[in-house]
Formats: C-alpha cells, structure tokens, sequence
C-alpha cells in the first residue's frame, strides 16, 4: 500500500477554467440519478454543487412515481422521469458523467438494474448514499472499476465492509482500481496508486446534505474530463475550502449544505488565484 500523504495545493491538478469561443457542451453534461418521495433535495443539492462547479449542462433522472410530486429549484437542470433501464440507457451517450444514488430507494430492483448497466457501460461514475447499498451487492461481477468513485461514511463504509473497521481496512475497497473518497472531518482519498488525507474538514461538515453536495462537486469535475482520482482530490480539497469561507460568517453548529453551495464561487476564485501566483 502507498504512503498516506496530506491532500495539499501541490497535490492538485489545475481549476476548471473557461476558454474563449466556447458554449455550454465545452464543460461537460452531468447526469444525476437520485431522488424518492422522502429524499427530493438530495439531487438537486448536487446538481446545484454541480452547476457551481465549472459543468455546462445537469441532468436529474427521477423514479417515476415521484417526477409528478417533483418541486424543481434548480431551474438550469434538465428532469426527466424513467420508468425502466432503457430510459436511462438511450440517452447516456449525451452524458460525460453520472452522479447514482442521492435520495434513491434502496429497495428498487430498477436502481439495481440501471447501476449495473451503468457499470457495464464504462462512463465515468460517482457512487453515493443509497446507492453504495446497491453497489455492494453488484460489485463483484466486475473486474475494472477505475471509472468508478465511491464516496461512503463512516457508517456506509463499515456496510461495504461487512463490519470491518473502515480506517483500518480501507484497502479492502480500492481493488480494480476504484476511487474511495471515505468522507469524515479529515476525509481519506485513495486508489491502487495514491493515498491521501484531507484535513482540513471539520465537525461543521457532520450535517445532512453535506455528501450530496460533494457527490455534485465531483461529478462536475468528472464530467469536465478530470480522472477519478483527480476529480476526487480537487474536489474534496474545494469543499472543504468552501466550507471555511462559509464559517467566517456562519456558526459550526449552523453551517448548512446550501451554505457551502453559496461559498463555493469563492473557494474557487482563491484556488485559481492560489494556482496562479
């Protein structure tokens, strides 16, 4: 196993930018797969990260008994009902990316049927919250899942790990070349081939939503063309430094998910700045 090292500037790659002549397809389309009549928020809080995060165009795939229950709020997104696999499926080459899991049920033989031909298809994927309850029970049919990022907590990652310590055997996870982002105050990123810890989080970050917003950040990069790993790294490293910009005017114990959306264009602005000078 690798050397854990600390998640620094240096370890980065460089911000999304914006180029002359261009228009929205530049940037990448995320689709966000997610949603149930208990969880409607989560998709959008990550297709709205999304948006903040450089990504031309998002996308929600809802479970078709919610779409006619749906309030929309992030009114620059694309939602589109499916009622089996193969709407998803006619639609993925239009996609450069996929966020699977926020809100959906766990239950649905659909959700397991759409992963697995996500999985099947190779496009770059990031697998979140109900999702990685499905993810278990697939991952075994395949052999190459360097596409593939898994964003668990503590408690989920335990789950994958049918009750292994996560911190201890976090290796266990990262066979075929999959992406681990184990999410916490300091939040553990690995593959086969790096290791590294982000410490630059903090109990502020224990709150719902928080998850869904990073699932957003990262898809965004992924869908902009970022590999796993980097998109995982920069990522992290973003949320965790909107995450401070958003406490110099907000408390610990009120630091909310839609606070670290709005900090975001910030942290951005001074990494670029960072990666400039």
């Amino acid at each position: 196993m690798n050397k854990l090292k600390e998640l620094t500037l240096q370890n980065l790659q460089a911000a999304p930018q914006r180029i002359s002549d261009s228009h929205k397809y530049t940037y990448g389309s995320l689709l966000v797969i997610g949603g149930s009549l208990n969880y409607m928020g989560a998709p959008q809080l990550a297709a709205q990260a999304a948006f903040k995060c450089g990504v031309g165009l998002v996308s929600i795939a809802l479970p078709a008994h919610t779409y006619f229950k749906f309030e929309q709020k992030v009114l620059s997104a694309i939602i589109f009902p499916f009622f089996t696999k193969e709407n998803i499926k006619e639609r993925l080459d239009k996609f450069s990316a996929v966020v699977f899991g926020p809100g959906l049920d766990i239950k649905s033989k659909l959700h397991l049927q759409v992963l697995e031909m996500l999985l099947e298809s190779k496009i770059p994927l990031l697998i979140d919250a109900s999702g990685l309850h499905l993810f278990k029970k697939v991952a075994a049919k395949f052999d190459d899942l360097s596409q593939v990022v898994i964003t668990p907590h503590l408690g989920e990652a335990t789950t994958l790990l049918d009750g292994l310590d996560p911190l201890s055997n976090y290796e266990l996870l990262i066979k075929d070349n999959l992406t681990l982002v184990l999410k916490g105050s300091k939040t553990l990123i690995a593959n086969s081939s790096e290791c590294l810890l982000a410490t630059k989080g903090s109990a502020a970050l224990a709150k719902a939503g928080m998850g869904d917003v990073l699932s957003g950040i990262i898809g965004a990069l992924l869908a902009q063309g970022y590999k796993p790993l980097e998109a995982a790294k920069l990522g992290v490293y973003i949320q965790q430094s909107a995450h401070i910009i958003a406490l110099e005017t907000s408390s610990p114990l009120s630091l909310m998910s839609e606070d670290i959306i709005s900090s975001l264009p910030t942290a951005w602005n001074k990494l670029i700045a960072a990666q400039n000078s």
